[in-house]
């Protein structure tokens, strides 16, 4: 025999066992061993002494009874289940790309060390170029990578220019390793945003959809942004 206290909804809020519990409170309903193995499943609830069967079915907090969901509800929560797994699988997806590439082994992790990896590089870079570029600012040097990963400003269009401001060629051949790493650590961050903008596009998507057919078909044939320089 088993105790428990219920919440308007007939889902048990607590437990007592008498074996365990010296004090069992008042408003404690008793209940068999098989009741509350049900009740432990989170596929029962139990209102006024009946045992219900609540899988798939909703809350109506007007009638105060369980009812069976509409075919809007039903598509809704599996709108809402989908995008959730949509959100766990695009998470998946980056973590192992990055983790591919030693940037941590969570997607937690493999972001953080690419913000701190970005935020050292720059540093380097800017201090580098202040000796000979007094006024340079570290949007000017994000600029010139995105330029540089676009395709629009060259490994030679930084040399040359470089070699304007008065560096040697010994500093420069130092600073091109710095210049290359902190593009690839860019490269790479834009490519974790292009593929959340893939995920919001799917998302919106899914949101339209009229059917659970049309939500497995989108589902079906998510193709995700591939890596720089390498293939989903």
């Amino acid at each position: 025999m088993k105790y428990a206290i219920f919440d308007e909804k007939g889902l048990p809020k607590v437990f007592f066992d008498p074996t365990i519990h010296k004090s069992i409170p008042k408003d404690a309903v008793e209940i068999s061993e098989d009741i509350w193995r049900k009740l432990l499943t989170g596929k029962y609830a139990y209102i006024d002494g009946k045992l219900i069967e609540i899988t798939g079915k909703i809350w109506d907090g007007k009638k105060k009874v369980w009812r069976e969901k509409t075919k809007k509800e039903k598509l809704e929560e599996y709108k809402q289940n989908k995008i959730a797994g949509l959100n766990r699988r695009t998470k998946e997806y980056i973590a192992k790309v990055l983790k591919e590439s030693d940037w941590g082994d969570t997607y937690e992790e493999a972001l953080s060390e690419l913000q701190n990896s970005t935020l050292d590089t720059e540093t380097r870079i800017l201090y580098f170029l202040k000796s000979k570029i007094a006024d340079i600012t570290l949007t000017q040097i994000r600029e010139k990578i995105a330029l540089h990963l676009a395709g629009q400003y060259t490994t030679e269009d930084l040399q040359k220019e470089l070699e304007e401001k008065g560096f040697t060629q010994e500093e420069i051949e130092k600073f091109l390793p710095l210049f290359a790493e902190a593009a690839e650590v860019a490269s790479l961050i834009y490519w974790t945003e292009e593929v959340w903008k893939h995920e919001e596009e799917l998302e919106g998507a899914i949101q339209k959809a009229g059917s659970i057919e049309e939500i497995d078909q989108l589902m079906s044939s998510i193709q995700f942004p591939p890596p720089p320089g390498g293939e989903s």
